[in-house]
């Protein structure tokens, strides 16, 4: 009887550690898959644990609702005013508490002045606006929002569209759909975690295991020739131009690992930062008739390359051999290309040069933090209401 007890007792404690690691500590918790259309997207329902840059506690729980999303499972209000943003890795904000990310904020900022607004976050780790045209495509009909922001990163995002190869441009300059393949590595890659052991208790052991076994003492890796990291960049980003435009490669290699747009911001005027300019620029006329369409407005957020507002990475600082570079030029392409097409944009790059961008960043990473998302959201607040961006939608009066 003793024995059937601690048994009963064990299995119990089991089964509640189990429930605990499921709900709030997810270990290795998986919430992108493959698809078809946009590459890959949000699980609905999954949830992963973050862990915040430059620390090793708190931990943050990202949780993917039902509608792929992220945020807590919750019935849409009957607000007055709804807005949608869309974005990648900034906007999504895995290591950012919910309600200190840029959209959380900017709920709490417009409802203080106006009436009952919903800002839902649509943002994606790894999305170029290619990927959020196509899903702003398919859900503006749906979610009929008043206002439509996408949060540009001008770190990447030219590149997006030469990495993702969902669209090109014809021998016209128009915008046409390309059909990619992913790589089967890159599907080996996205499969990986699900083969590992669904059991959260197990999960925890293999990291427990495998950060140890990082932390033991091991052969030192033998040093390897120093390399020029800008001529590096740059080499990839031709390399990205030739191998899909000239040559017509249509397999893509890379969704999760974005590197900085070295030849728009380092050489504008080559064939590659050329034709990324023209691509961006059809896309963005391509969400700015999606949005007048379902007849909400548009607005363009800029948000800079950490390297380019701060001025302390080996870009900025081999300027001399890259006569084309301007701090502020992948933020003004982009600024451009949103004022040639009659777009509302919000440049972030002079307001957070002026308020001291390194303290709006990561110290240990690319990404704003939760100083930058609030400044960002203030920003955008302030336009939104000034603009009146927040005018009701076509068809949006009693949903």
């Amino acid at each position: 009887m003793k024995l059937v007890l601690v048994a009963g007792s064990l299995a119990l404690a089991l089964g509640a550690t189990e429930w605990l690691l499921r709900e709030f500590l997810p270990v290795r918790g998986m919430i992108y898959e493959l698809d078809n259309r946009y590459l890959f997207r949000h699980i609905p329902g999954s949830r992963k644990l973050a862990t915040a840059v430059g620390e090793e506690w708190p931990k943050v729980l990202v949780r993917i609702n039902s509608a792929g999303r992220r945020g807590d499972e919750s019935a849409l209000p009957r607000a007055v005013h709804r807005v949608v943003v869309y974005g990648d890795s900034f906007v999504s904000a895995e290591a950012t508490p919910d309600p200190e990310t840029f959209t959380a904020q900017l709920t709490r900022l417009l409802n203080e002045r106006t009436e009952l607004t919903v800002v839902l976050n649509a943002g994606v780790t790894g999305y170029g606006i290619d990927q959020e045209s196509l899903r702003i495509e398919d859900e503006l009909p749906r979610l009929r929002p008043d206002l439509v922001i996408v949060a540009a990163y001008a770190g990447n995002d030219f590149g997006d569209l030469l990495r993702d190869k969902l669209y090109r441009l014809d021998d016209k300059g128009r915008l046409i759909a390309n059909v990619p393949t992913i790589d089967d590595a890159l599907r080996r890659g996205f499969r990986a975690p699900f083969e590992m052991s669904s059991i959260q208790i197990v999960r925890a052991l293999q990291s427990a295991a495998e950060g140890w076994a990082l932390r033991r003492p091991g052969q030192a890796a033998s040093p390897s020739a120093p390399q020029d990291p800008t001529a590096v960049r740059l080499a990839n980003r031709r390399s990205e131009y030739e191998e899909y435009v000239l040559r017509g490669d249509t397999v893509v290699r890379s969704l999760l690992a974005d590197q900085y747009d070295a030849d728009v911001s380092l050489e504008p005027d080559s064939e590659s930062a050329r034709y990324r300019v023209r691509l961006m620029a059809r896309v963005l006329e391509r969400i700015h008739q999606l949005t007048q369409r379902s007849g909400a407005s548009l607005l363009i957020v800029i948000i800079p390359e950490r390297c380019d507002v701060v001025g302390d990475c080996e870009v900025t600082q081999s300027r001399r051999r890259y006569p084309g570079y301007r701090p502020t030029g992948l933020t003004d392409a982009l600024d451009s290309l949103a004022h040639e097409q009659g777009i509302a944009r919000l440049n972030l790059f002079e307001p957070f040069h002026a308020t001291g961008a390194a303290g709006l960043y990561h110290p240990l990473d690319d990404h704003w933090n939760r100083s930058g998302q609030l400044l960002a959201a203030r920003l955008a607040a302030d336009m939104i209401l000034s603009s009146s961006l927040l005018r009701p939608a076509a068809g949006s009066a009693g949903r």
